[in-house]
């Protein structure tokens, strides 16, 4: 299987500034992860990128920014 993406965070403030601040190129990253972890039939690791991409989604939304960063 491919590399694990983590994002190792104290709390809540902080996983939340950095899941808003990440660049278009660290959210593809998880993408691409995401889509191997699909075509290897990782159900798990499917499951666990994909609720990140997710809350990354959420939490640029309640900041008012798009989904993902222009590029």
């Amino acid at each position: 299987m491919g590399d694990v993406v983590q994002l190792p965070v104290a709390d809540r403030r902080n996983r939340s500034a950095r899941l808003t601040a990440m660049s278009a190129a660290e959210i593809d990253e998880i993408v691409v992860a995401h889509d191997q972890a699909v075509a290897e039939g990782a159900i798990d690791e499917v499951e666990r990128l994909g609720n990140l991409l997710d809350e990354i989604g959420r939490e640029r939304r309640l900041a008012g920014l798009p989904d993902r960063p222009a590029a």
